[in-house]
């Protein structure tokens, strides 16, 4: 049987917990033999979530996520 990874890449607006929010969601799962050797890679699954507020101009720098990009957008919780 195959052993599967995920690689999970999360962009918020900050570092605070009460005040800032997710914008971008990113997952890649790797499937890998009982070697470690890897079998598979899947293409990655990303999805932007509007904050509900500016994206600090920081933010955009380092992220490339600017309010244009998350406008209406929603994270699929399912």
């Amino acid at each position: 049987p195959e052993n599967v990874a995920a690689i999970i890449d999360v962009e918020t607006t900050g570092l605070s917990l009460d005040s800032d929010a997710i914008i971008e969601l990113a997952i890649r799962r790797i499937y890998f033999d009982h070697h470690g050797i890897v079998t598979y890679i899947e293409p990655v699954f990303t999805c932007l979530e509007d904050p509900g507020f500016p994206i600090p101009k920081e933010i955009t720098r380092l992220t490339g996520i600017a309010d244009q990009h998350v406008k209406g957008q929603r994270i699929n919780e399912d």
